[in-house]
C-alpha cells in the first residue's frame, strides 16, 4: 500500500507503521525483500507532502540501523545523496534535522562507498558553511560532529583544505565564541597528524589560528593546541617557522601558571630537538627561568624526556 496506494494520507499511515516494525530485524530483512528502497527514494524527491516526507526521511533513517541497507542502499537505482544534502537546507525544521541525523550517521559509519559520495557533494565545506553561519545554531554541533567523523576517513580527511570555505574558517576561529574553540582545535589537531598536507596547513593562515587557540583560558584547548604544534613541528618548513618569540612566549606562559602540564612541556621538548634556535629564543625572550625552576623544585613531575 506504501508503495503504490495514490492517497497521500494512506502512503502517510502505512509509513508511520513502517517505521514502528523497522525495529524488528526479521521485519526490516522483509524490508528488504520486497525491494522497498526505491519507492523511499522516489518519495524522497518527489513528494510534496511534507507529512509524508518527514516519515519516510524518519523510516529511511531507523532502516540505516541494519548492516545489510548500507550495502545495498549505493545500488539502488533511486537512491542520489544529493537528494539527502538538498534537505539539509529544507526551511522545515523537522525535516532538516533528520537529514543532518541520516548524514552524521553515515559520516560516523565511515564506509568508503559514502565517503565519496560526500566528497563529491562537498559535505565538509558545507558543514564549515553551517558552523560559521550564526543562523543555523542549532545544526552547529552536528556540523562538528560530521566534520570530524569525515576527518577520520581517508576519502575525506584533508580533500577540503584548499578549499574557499575552510580558509574562511581558518579566520573565523579567531572572533568565534569560546564554546567553539575545543572543537575547532580538535579539527586542527587532526589534520596536523597528516603528513602530505602539514606545510599547506601552516601556510593557509593555521599559525594564527593556532596562537589565538593559545591565549584561551581552557586547558583542554591548551593541550590540544600543545599537540597540534608537536604535530606540526616532525615537518622541517613548519617547525623552523614556528620556533618565534610569540609562540615560545605563549608556551611559557602556559608552565608559568601550570608547571605539571605536560602537553606545554613535551611541545617545548619536541621544539628543541628539532630546531636549534629553540633554546637561544628561549633565552632571548628571558624564559629561561621557567626551565631552571624544574630542577630548583624537583624533576620527578616531568616526562623523562622532557628531563
Amino acid at each position: 500500500m506504501y508503495i503504490s496506494h495514490s492517497d497521500t494520507y494512506v502512503r502517510e499511515f502505512c509509513v508511520s507503521i513502517l517505521s514502528k516494525l523497522a525495529a524488528s530485524c526479521r521485519i526490516t530483512c522483509l524490508i528488504f525483500k520486497i525491494d522497498l528502497f526505491n519507492p523511499i527514494f522516489s518519495t524522497i524527491k518527489t513528494t510534496n507532502n511534507l507529512t509524508l516526507l518527514e516519515s519516510t526521511l524518519e523510516l529511511l533513517y531507523i532502516l540505516t540501523n541494519a548492516p545489510a541497507a548500507l550495502s545495498i542502499l549505493p545500488d539502488m537505482t533511486n537512491f542520489e545523496m544529493s537528494i539527502i544534502m538538498t534537505l539539509l537546507d529544507s526551511p522545515e525544521k523537522k525535516i532538516s534535522d533528520i537529514a543532518f541525523e541520516i548524514v552524521r550517521k553515515l559520516t560516523y559509519l565511515g564506509l568508503e562507498v559514502f565517503q565519496k559520495m560526500f566528497r563529491t557533494e562537498k559535505l565538509v565545506e558545507k558543514m564549515f558553511d553551517v558552523i560559521m553561519n550564526a543562523g543555523k545554531l542549532e545544526y552547529h554541533q552536528k556540523a562538528l560532529n560530521i566534520i570530524l567523523n569525515s576527518i577520520k576517513c581517508e576519502e575525506t580527511s584533508s580533500y577540503f583544505i584548499k578549499s574557499l570555505e575552510f580558509l574562511k574558517f581558518c579566520q573565523w576561529v579567531k572572533t568565534c565564541d569560546q564554546d567553539y574553540l575545543l572543537p575547532c582545535v580538535t579539527i586542527f589537531e587532526k589534520l596536523s597528524k597528516m603528513p602530505p598536507i602539514k606545510q599547506m596547513l601552516f601556510d593557509l593562515s593555521v599559525e594564527d589560528s593556532i596562537l589565538y587557540f593559545l591565549r584561551s583560558m581552557d586547558k583542554d584547548v591548551l593541550n590540544m593546541t600543545c599537540e597540534a604544534i608537536s604535530n606540526m613541528s616532525t615537518h622541517k618548513y613548519c617547525c623552523e617557522r614556528m620556533v618565534t618569540p610569540t609562540v615560545l612566549k605563549e608556551l611559557m606562559q602556559i608552565l608559568r601558571g601550570d608547571p605539571e602540564n605536560k602537553f606545554a612541556l613535551k611541545t617545548i621538548y619536541d621544539l628543541t630537538r628539532r630546531n636549534l634556535n629553540t633554546l637561544d629564543m628561549i633565552c632571548t625572550i628571558e624564559a629561561q627561568d621557567v626551565l631552571l625552576n624544574y630542577f630548583k623544585n624537583g624533576v620527578n613531575m616531568l616526562p623523562e624526556e622532557s628531563f
